[in-house]
């Protein structure tokens, strides 16, 4: 496929902070596109020493240059490649919540026992969850092996957290249903969040008084 006259240049803008220059395009017999970049090993390894690239290499290091190649099928689409590695997820969470509510009772008949009333919710805690992992990546692609016969992309590594928190005062609206059997009572009950209006939640319960 032929390339917009501007995508090498969009590429440039993304890579140069890594150290990456660009150097050619190369089209196949069967219209695949591959885009070559180029970085100095030893000017790569100091601005990125976490990588430890210089481990990981497949060959002897130095090679005369580091090689990024951008591939492309006929269609567009970026060229598949696999991860194999290992990853762990993490999720911690801790919140303390305080509930005050006003509810009025209707009976009928004893029987039942309808009520409605409004509630404010205060929150303090938190709720993160973590990612990380490393592994291979690596391609099958024909056109990509014509490059690297090993299929060898490159390492990935990635860390990521987010942590997210309560809204600090929640206003809620609740309606209920109890059915008054003698010392057993049955309660039905729904409530929803007035902040937003779609946090919906419905218990069911059954309690003995005595």
């Amino acid at each position: 496929m032929r390339l917009p006259d501007d995508y090498p240049d969009l590429l440039v803008d993304e890579l140069a902070p890594y150290g990456f220059e660009f150097d050619s395009v190369a089209t196949d017999e069967d219209g695949e596109t591959a885009v070559l970049f180029t970085a100095d090993p030893d000017s790569f390894v100091r601005a990125h020493r976490g990588l430890g690239i210089e481990h990981s290499y497949p060959g002897a290091w130095p090679p005369d240059a580091l090689r990024l190649w951008v591939c492309f099928d006929s269609h567009g689409d970026p060229i598949r490649v696999d991860f194999d590695g290992d990853y762990q997820v993490r999720i911690l969470w801790s919140m303390f919540s305080l509930t005050a509510q006003a509810v009025a009772y209707f009976d009928i008949f004893y029987l039942f026992s309808f009520y409605t009333g409004f509630g404010l919710t205060g929150n303090v805690g938190y709720f993160k969850m973590e990612f990380d992992g490393d592994g291979l990546l690596s391609s099958d692609d024909p056109f990509y092996i014509v490059f690297r016969p090993d299929g060898q992309v490159g390492t990935l590594l990635f860390e990521s957290t987010n942590t997210y928190q309560p809204y600090y005062v929640i206003p809620t609206y609740l309606v209920g249903l109890e059915i008054n059997l003698w010392v057993l009572k049955v309660t039905g009950e729904t409530m929803v969040n007035l902040y937003n209006r779609k946090d919906v939640n419905a218990t069911v319960g059954v309690r003995f008084q005595f």
